[in-house]
């Protein structure tokens, strides 16, 4: 819950983005913003959190950020400034990176082998309904207001907080801890600079996280305002989207063992391209609500085929420092995904073409990169690392 507590965030909010629009008198491509803030915010506290956590302990960072984040929605429904409540949304998403940065290292902390792959595996399962059901709630709330939607998360937050303080106990002793130091943080994304295979990992990362989230912030535009759907209309698509991405997830584990990450890599790259460049073809003809949400949805599914073969290849040659390479790796590729989608949601104004247009021409980089996966890395990646994995 703590994990999938920052995804449920943005989703929730979606439906409610028009009501935001209206209040603030601001436009609804401008009203994008509300959730462009939080991913480029959640992006950075990827870097701050990990160091953190293991130089001050698991808990007393967890509990701060939390608290921080729930106090911080409680706050939002009182805020009369458009541009306070978009600076407030930075400051969410990068308190609600501590829950996944930190939870995650909590479950690493604990617990080991297979043991580890269950507990992840729940976490997991519990992250994916997060997307589902979001929306739903969201456009169930939004009913009184996009008010309640912020009342709502914080009564959550709050909730988990006291949870947390009650039973979320203390993993890393004050033996293991480290000082705070940024020094191996940035050796390591040097050495991801200087290994050609993680480069393109994460350049793929970026590009495909940046069409996930030029969705994110174009989607409520996008079905509501363009293609005429209610809000509990677009919930439902929404919702039925997110089934894809579980697919994916699925399909992956299946084939990654059959055709290795290099190969997983290109083929999914090929199969987003062609999807992706009918798109606008789809977009411009006029047709089928239901069947432009399928089309979609099928860009979807190699969107999220892309995400774990992608982080392998930019990890796999890093060796020793892979665990500060994957904070790296994680803070540049979804920094710059949040530039590059909120880009596109303000040049596309969730118009469909153009929003199309723009997919089309991520995932063309994202083929054009692939034929570089498997690169070797060079020698002095190889000395950072001490030869690799």
């Amino acid at each position: 819950m703590l994990i999938s507590l920052g995804a449920f965030a943005v989703d929730a909010m979606l439906p409610a983005l028009s009501g935001m629009a209206s209040t603030f008198r601001v436009g609804e491509t401008q009203a994008q913003l509300v959730v462009g803030a939080y991913l480029l915010g959640f992006s950075w506290g990827q870097l701050l959190f990990g160091p953190l956590s293991d130089a001050w302990g698991r808990r007393p960072v967890l509990l701060g950020a939390l608290g921080l984040f729930w106090l911080s929605n409680a706050a939002v429904p009182f805020i009369r400034d458009f541009g306070a409540l978009v600076s407030a949304r930075a400051l969410q998403g990068l308190l609600a990176s501590s829950l996944r940065t930190v939870g995650t290292a909590w479950v690493r902390d604990r617990y080991r082998g297979e043991a580890m792959a269950r507990v992840m595996a729940l976490v997991q399962s519990v992250f994916v309904v997060a997307p589902v059901l979001a929306p739903w709630v969201g456009a169930y709330l939004a009913r009184w207001g996009w008010q309640a939607v912020f009342a709502f998360l914080a009564v959550v937050g709050c909730g988990l907080w006291t949870w947390a303080v009650a039973r979320l106990q203390e993993t890393l002793p004050p033996q293991s801890r480290r000082p705070l130091a940024w020094r191996p943080l940035w050796e390591a994304a040097a050495a991801v600079v200087r290994t050609p295979t993680s480069l393109v990992g994460a350049a793929l990362l970026a590009l495909t996280y940046g069409m996930l989230y030029a969705y994110l912030v174009t989607a409520p535009q996008l079905y509501k305002a363009h293609l005429g759907l209610s809000n509990e209309a677009f919930a439902a698509a929404f919702a039925g989207t997110a089934l894809f991405q579980l697919m994916a997830m699925l399909v992956t584990r299946a084939l990654v063992g059959r055709l290795g990450v290099q190969r997983l890599v290109r083929a999914a790259a090929v199969y987003l391209f062609v999807v992706a460049a009918l798109l606008p073809l789809h977009a411009a003809g006029a047709g089928s609500v239901v069947l432009f949400w399928l089309h979609l949805s099928l860009a979807f599914f190699g969107i999220t085929l892309t995400f774990p073969s992608a982080t392998s290849l930019a990890l796999e040659p890093l060796g020793r420092v892979a665990g500060f390479a994957s904070s790296a790796v994680g803070f540049a590729s979804t920094f710059l995904a949040g530039l590059v989608g909120n880009a596109l949601g303000q040049w596309s104004g969730g118009d469909p073409v153009r929003f199309a247009w723009g997919w089309a021409a991520l995932a063309a980089a994202a083929l054009v990169l692939s034929r570089w996966a498997g690169c070797s890395p060079d020698r002095s990646a190889r000395k950072i690392t001490g030869g690799g994995a």
